[in-house]
């Protein structure tokens, strides 16, 4: 195993350790407010995780990085996308005769 394929394993463990720390919480919360956005981070969180995961295994057992590569790429993508959307969406939406006031 040579140097950079190690450091890309330590990086990539420390990833999944933080990461399901925060996956872990944002799941909590999602089950004691029952708020969607927080599950949507919950979710986006654990493809973190597992882009970082299947990055690790990808790497490790590859030939070349590119296997490695690509499926951390494609899930992390994924995961950053739903936490996007986890900040951008309301808790939830008003019903009518809330918003008339």
């Amino acid at each position: 195993m040579n140097h950079y394929i190690s450091m890309i394993v330590l990086a990539n463990t420390v990833t999944t350790v933080a990461g399901g720390i925060i996956a872990l919480l944002a799941r909590r919360a999602f089950r004691r407010t029952q708020t969607g956005p927080l599950g949507f981070a919950a979710v986006g969180f654990g493809c973190i995780i597992g882009g970082a995961t299947g990055g690790t295994v990808g790497y490790l057992f590859s030939e070349t990085l590119m296997l490695g590569a690509v499926l951390q790429s494609v899930s992390t993508a994924g995961g950053v996308i739903l936490i996007l959307y986890s900040l951008y969406a309301s808790p939830h939406s008003p019903t009518a005769a809330e918003s008339t006031g």
